[in-house]
């Protein structure tokens, strides 16, 4: 693991240069297994470290008191480990794959644990950023419940709650929770980013275009030394800055503060940034799996719990009789507020999603339309959001909880605006040019049309595009169509023509020749596609080669009377 775990990070610069645009996409990914303890199971009575037993709000989403007595829990083993690369993940996504609060909090055994504001911000990539995020996880095992005493028949409400309980349970509720902790897993992260700024785009697509975004550098390249790719002369590495930045939970967070403070290099000063990598590899290869003690819960962090509803627990009275069926309405209750989180969740992420793309540079390019619909879904989504909040709140406060679960009942089936669910994972994707449609008049096939020269450089990375058309008012024009020509030069066909016969019949033969020529003209331009609003053409520059010849030129043709005004070019799904 220890190799692998060098070559890793000794690449971690290199990975980080080839990110380019391949947002938020998973490079790499190595599952590594490691015998932690060879005890199956140990038995634990101190509940101090453990937040098992403790009830839990499936409102609030978080614990509450240990309303149980007869409880304790075991510990399952479960050793193993995993490393994950991210290419310019967010900070709501890395939120969602390590299972945070989206306010940066986590919960662990020593309380909650906040992401540093400074490394989110790290996180940030830009037009001229690149970043690629190391994530690695190591989980210890699992916190499991059981009974303290097996010659007991179940767990017993404490007295003290059982007092609550048979008054007021709404109130309960609040101070015990509808569900119990049930399974706890033990883990800890280490989450180290490097972010590349460059000077300008020219030196980013140089740079990207140099290491090629698209290999898998993992498998190619074994060590730093090995990295031919960079040299220290190259003028490219003079607009590159790398800078270092991390997050720790679990162990000793302090320690990698202390080897964070030289974290800046320039990637044409190699020993610097050889020396910069070098300690971080030895912090990330021993100094992090040492600070992880077996022995001690307290350097681990709650990652995922598992909750089960009091009704499902095997819960007696005082006399050893059955009473969890008392508890039938916190099923109930735990089963419609999970199928409300589950619409918050939703919402949620359709709603965070829609800002995002609203916020994006680009959206200045979407097309009213686009605009329209992404607002009718964020204000759905709003909406929707305090709806369920309003029932959280109500449920919390209302002393008749039956009375609650039928007015929301009611209300899920009839409140809820719909929304569309393909938004949750939408981006906006790349925006790769505008155009607006020509002024000059061609004459195609004895039509008129308005002539727009397109860069062929727009085919020439070979990925689908999708094109929008747009009237003078930036709504979309769906009964029309652009079309796309190529233009090739009749000189070369001619030049394919025998030359002897220029020198024998340009006499005689002169009607022949126009007719040649005249031919070669009426098939100059060449149709590569026709576009309507929102198609996506497969159109590629080895095509047009093909087509066309090497010296063809690329342009819009658009009717005289035409309503479409503006072409927007999108490289992604819009």
């Amino acid at each position: 693991m220890k190799h692998y775990q060098l070559a890793i990070l000794n690449l971690f610069v290199l990975v980080a240069s080839a990110c380019g645009e391949n947002k938020n996409s998973l490079i790499d990914q190595q599952t590594i297994q490691n015998s932690f303890s060879s005890e199956v199971y140990q038995k634990q009575s101190d509940n101090i470290s453990s937040i098992i037993g403790k009830g839990f709000s499936s409102i609030e989403n978080m614990t509450k008191n240990n309303c149980l007595d007869n409880t304790s829990y075991e510990f399952i083993p479960d050793g193993r480990s995993q490393i994950s690369f991210y290419n310019n993940i967010s900070s709501s996504e890395l939120n969602e794959i390590l299972n945070i609060n989206t306010n940066g909090k986590i919960n662990s055994l020593q309380g909650n644990i906040f992401f540093d504001s400074g490394y989110l911000s790290n996180l940030k990539a830009s037009e001229l950023s690149s970043t690629v995020t190391l994530i690695s996880s190591v989980t210890k095992g699992v916190n499991s419940l059981i009974k303290n005493n097996n010659s007991e028949n179940g767990f017993k409400i404490n007295k003290f709650y059982s007092s609550i309980f048979e008054k007021n349970k709404s109130e309960f509720i609040k101070i015990c929770g509808d569900t119990v902790v049930e399974k706890q897993k033990l883990s800890a992260y280490l989450i180290i980013t490097a972010k590349l700024d460059f000077k300008n785009k020219e030196s980013k697509i140089s740079f990207e275009n140099k290491i090629n975004v698209d290999k898998n550098i993992f498998n190619e390249i074994n060590s730093f030394a090995d990295f031919k790719y960079i040299s220290s002369k190259d003028k490219i590495n003079n607009d590159i800055k790398i800078t270092i930045s991390g997050m720790q939970l679990g162990g000793d967070f302090i320690q990698l503060q202390k080897i964070l403070k030289k974290n800046v290099c320039n990637l044409n000063q190699i020993e610097q940034c050889n020396q910069m990598f070098e300690t971080i590899n030895e912090y990330f290869s021993n100094e992090f799996q040492n600070q992880l003690d077996l022995n001690d819960n307290s350097s681990w962090i709650t990652s995922s719990i598992k909750t089960i509803p009091y009704s499902q627990v095997i819960i007696v009275d005082e006399s050893g009789e059955y009473f969890s069926d008392k508890f039938n309405f916190g099923l109930d209750y735990a089963n419609f507020s999970d199928k409300l989180k589950i619409v918050k969740e939703e919402n949620k992420k359709l709603n965070s999603a829609v800002k995002n793309i609203l916020a994006h540079n680009s959206h200045v390019h979407l097309s009213n339309e686009q605009v329209n619909y992404y607002n009718k879904n964020l204000i759905n989504s709003e909406i929707n959001l305090n709806v369920i909040d309003d029932y959280f709140s109500d449920c919390q406060s209302l002393k008749s909880l039956d009375n609650c679960l039928v007015k929301y009942l009611k209300e899920v089936k009839e409140a809820f605006l719909p929304i569309d669910s393909r938004l949750m994972n939408e981006t906006i994707g790349k925006h790769v040019r505008s155009y607006h449609v020509g002024l000059t008049d061609i004459v195609i096939n004895k039509e008129i049309y308005k002539k727009r020269d397109i860069d062929e450089r727009l085919f020439s990375n070979e990925k689908n595009l999708k094109f929008v058309l747009l009237d003078p008012n930036r709504n979309e024009v769906r009964n029309e169509k652009i079309s796309i020509y190529c233009q090739k030069r009749y000189v070369k066909k001619l030049e394919n023509v025998n030359k002897g016969f220029w020198l024998t019949f340009i006499l005689n033969a002169w009607p022949t020749i126009y007719t040649i020529i005249s031919k070669a003209v009426n098939e100059e331009y060449y149709l590569l596609d026709n576009i309507t609003n929102m198609k996506k053409s497969d159109i590629i520059l080895h095509d047009i080669k093909s087509y066309c010849g090497k010296e063809a030129k690329i342009f819009f043709a658009s009717k005289p009377d035409s309503l479409i005004s503006k072409i927007e070019i999108w490289e992604q799904n819009i």
